[in-house]
């Protein structure tokens, strides 16, 4: 159900040491051999793209098109 949804959210992210804290100082400051058990590794199955420009990161291969038709436009 959705409130159990909502109540399971909020007890996951009470439960984050510091409120995160030190995750930005885990994640960019930590050396390569340390990070491998924490997680770090890890990628996204699909990442969304907002604002609809490809130019920089087409040329890095980090995101390719999809082949599948967009639909329907709607202005927002």
């Amino acid at each position: 159900s959705l409130s159990h949804a909502i109540k399971s959210v909020k007890e996951s992210l009470r439960g984050i040491p510091n409120k995160g804290f030190g995750y930005g100082v885990l994640k960019y400051l930590t050396a390569a051999e340390h990070k491998s058990n924490l997680g770090f590794d890890a990628h996204p199955d699909i990442v969304y793209n907002y604002l609809g420009q490809f130019d920089q990161d087409v040329a890095t291969e980090t995101f390719e098109s999809s082949p599948l038709g967009t639909g329907s436009e709607e202005q927002a």
